[in-house]
């Protein structure tokens, strides 16, 4: 009888050398650019752009009042890119695969959780009636 090759393992540490530590991101802008064909991905966060200053009423007794509005102020959305990634086109296809089984996972424990909750509710509603 011949004997199994036993399974061999590899392990993987993982650093942050440069202690960036998680960043929230709420888009991505991007694609598939240069003569190597690499998707070049930007992560930023949005939000309303702070005004540099305002004004506010002055009132009796040194209170302050309403803001004073600008005629013509426009609404500006800022973009601050938190972090920016390349990869071939391999990467990009390996990471799509693991981001859509993650969110299917995510998905399928969310319906869980639904109903779940649901069965609560109706059997709560059988015990108030």
């Amino acid at each position: 009888m011949a004997s199994k090759t036993p399974k061999r393992y590899i392990q993987f540490e993982y650093n942050d050398p440069n202690n960036q530590g998680p960043r929230y991101v709420n888009g991505a802008r991007g694609g598939f650019s240069g003569p190597k064909g690499e998707l070049i991905l930007h992560f930023y966060f949005e939000r309303l752009k702070l005004p540099e200053s305002v004004e506010h009423e002055l009132l009796q007794g040194g209170k302050v009042g309403p803001e004073k509005k600008k005629p013509g102020t426009k609404l500006v959305v800022d973009r601050r890119v938190q972090s920016s990634v390349v990869m071939d086109f391999q990467t990009a296809v390996e990471i799509h695969a693991w981001l859509g089984q993650k969110i299917n996972e995510q998905a399928q424990s969310l319906e869980k959780h639904l109903k779940d909750y649901q069965a609560q509710l109706e059997q709560e509603k059988k015990e108030d009636e």
